[in-house]
């Protein structure tokens, strides 16, 4: 057993399966201890490499394996920082998902520590049920959890497809895969799959109705956490795969570019929060894959660098936002209003938060986006780079909508004289969000430390980054802290500035503004965020778009599907002659396919 820091995920696993067996306080407290726990046992046995294998019955052919690397170490880092959140805000609730949260980070960090595909593939599979059991039975729309089910297996299928292409021709040890025709054949089963489960386009539409019927802490870690499966997996093809025969890179490109718009369209649309955020999340991912589909050193980078701040920016957000929930009881716009004066800790937290996402400085998130920008660019994609900085402008508006229809304007059905500040459990979770984003505002590069280990694994050269402090790239470079300090020295001279006028101000009743020669009603609703994003359909081109789902699209394979099942239907006559010829020749069929017909 070389390093303890391998069996990290096991240890996950195991405290799980105690908490099923204890009550719910223990749960909790076992939860936040484990949490804890992790980043001492990574501290106190220190490395970067190291190997755990076991022969699974005594055959060599089934060696599950564990194995460590830096780039399974950021990785199974986002994973332990979304637990570790949501350990320290589940004090404050009474659901009992700790199992279920426990099983879905041990099943990811068995896969993102699987030094073979067998071992990959039992993590995935753990870190599925264990996502979906807790929304079965919570969720009261049965459709929602049949949907998850259904394209989970489906993913899933096509993963297990491709890693048996691989295993029969190459064997399933990770670093011993060798490049043959069935290795090759497996690449758009695991692209499939990958892709269905971070939700790029048109394999999304699970995420917004599974996002929003989930618990609301679970959903911040199924966004931080989980959401970066598929982003690990098109991480590894670039190991498992010569670079030269990535050729799908361009589509994946495209539709990380596609994601990213209209994802962004749909969220400005949306009238509940969490399916806000939980279109934002798919837009995010979008630009990932659109950075790593670039197949450069610049390109991987910054896909990575943003699923770092991704992760760091969501499970502060739908944190934030579970607090208010739990507080108000509400979970649309046109329900809240006005809780600035009552909630002004989340509303810093969400402010910081949604300048992060929306990509501005002096916050993390411009970083991560610059750097996007700038390979895009570097690498001539001029209509990708388009689109997304188009979708990024575009998500001002849904940032702004999140932020305005719950602490601005007027109040709803929530009195905010019967409001109080989010419980100090959730308080405390995103203060680590909060500082993270600060400090990757101020040392922009810092991050690179990591990210150029990366690169060397999977076979690329490093980016030159000598100043923490200093961002360089194509677009030029920026100085992180200067920036900071600027923006710090705006804000507190503005509010002085507003200080010195504080005494000249009156407070006026809400109600004593201009109606434009109107009264309206009691029941008019006066908050904006009552109908905010939805006038979008009036742009024609996004009108058409957003008119257009992919509804269509499986209703077709649906159809595909039947007509299949009913072809093999016809071979089931109930002749054991019929039956025999059919396996004889589909043997046959197979046989050639696999083997190219050598004996």
């Amino acid at each position: 057993m070389n390093n303890f820091v391998l069996l990290m995920p096991l240890f996950l696993l195991g405290t799980g399966l105690v908490t099923i067996f204890t009550n719910r306080s223990i749960s909790k407290f076992l939860l936040l201890i484990v949490s804890i726990f992790l980043p001492i046992i990574f501290i106190l046995n220190f490395s970067i490499s190291g190997n755990i294998s076991y022969n699974w019955l005594g055959n060599s052919l089934i060696n599950l394996s564990l194995s460590l690397s830096i780039t399974k170490l950021l990785f199974f880092a986002m994973v332990w920082f979304s637990l570790f959140v949501y350990s320290i805000a589940n004090l404050c609730t009474k659901n009992r998902e700790e199992s279920w949260v426990l099983f879905a980070a041990g099943g990811l960090g068995l896969s993102i520590f699987a030094g073979d595909l067998i071992t990959f593939f039992i993590g995935w599979e753990i870190m599925s049920w264990a996502s979906y059991l807790p929304i079965l039975s919570r969720s009261k729309n049965v459709k929602v959890a049949r949907k998850y089910l259904v394209f989970g297996l489906t993913g899933a299928m096509f993963l297990l497809t491709g890693i048996l292409l691989i295993g029969v021709s190459s064997g399933f040890n990770i670093q011993d895969i060798l490049f043959t025709k069935e290795v090759y054949i497996a690449l758009p089963f695991l692209l499939i799959g990958f892709l269905l489960k971070s939700g790029i386009m048109p394999l999304h539409r699970w995420i917004p109705s599974v996002y929003n019927e989930s618990s609301d802490l679970f959903t911040g870690f199924l966004s931080g956490a989980l959401s970066k499966a598929g982003v690990y997996g098109l991480v590894l093809l670039y190991i498992i795969y010569p670079h030269k025969s990535l050729n799908f890179l361009p589509i994946i490109g495209w539709l990380g570019a596609i994601t990213a718009l209209f994802a962004t369209f749909r969220a400005i649309k949306e009238p509940v929060i969490k399916r806000l955020l939980a279109w934002s999340s798919i837009a995010q991912l979008g630009y990932i894959f659109a950075a790593i589909g670039l197949g450069t050193a610049e390109g991987i980078s910054s896909g990575i660098y943003h699923a770092v701040i991704h992760t760091i920016i969501k499970v502060l957000l739908f944190t934030t936002v579970a607090g208010i929930i739990h507080r108000t009881g509400k979970t649309r716009f046109d329900q809240l209003g006005g809780l600035i004066n009552k909630m002004p800790f989340s509303f810093i937290a969400v402010l910081i938060g949604i300048i992060s996402l929306a990509g501005m400085p002096p916050l993390g998130g411009f970083a991560s986006k610059w750097a996007i920008y700038s390979a895009l660019l570097s690498s001539g994609k001029i209509l990708e780079l388009i689109i997304i900085i188009a979708a990024s402008t575009a998500a001002f508006i849904y940032n702004y909508k999140l932020i305005y229809g719950i602490f601005l304007g007027h109040p709803t059905e929530c009195d905010p004289n019967d409001i109080k500040e989010t419980p100090l459990g959730y308080r405390l979770a995103v203060i680590l969000p909060l500082i993270l984003l600060i400090i990757t505002g101020m040392y922009p590069s810092l991050i690179y430390k990591i990210i150029n280990p990366i690169l060397g694994e999977i076979g690329f050269g490093s980016i030159n980054q000598d100043n923490p402090q200093v961002l360089s790239s194509l677009l030029g470079s920026y100085n992180g802290f200067v920036v900071m300090l600027t923006f710090g020295i705006t804000f507190v001279v503005i509010l002085f500035l507003f200080s010195l006028v504080k005494g000249k101000s009156r407070d006026v009743n809400r109600l004593d503004i201009a109606y434009a020669g109107e009264t309206p009603e009691d029941s008019y609703p006066l908050h904006y965020g009552h109908g905010m994003g939805q006038e979008i359909d009036r742009i024609p081109f996004i009108g058409f778009w957003l008119s257009k789902t992919t509804k269509g699209f499986y209703r077709y394979i649906h159809s595909l599907m039947d007509q299949l099942s009913s072809l093999i239907r016809l071979f089931y006559t109930g002749n054991i002659a019929t039956l025999f010829y059919v396996l004889f020749i589909g043997s046959a069929v197979l046989w050639i396919f696999v083997s190219g017909g050598k004996m």
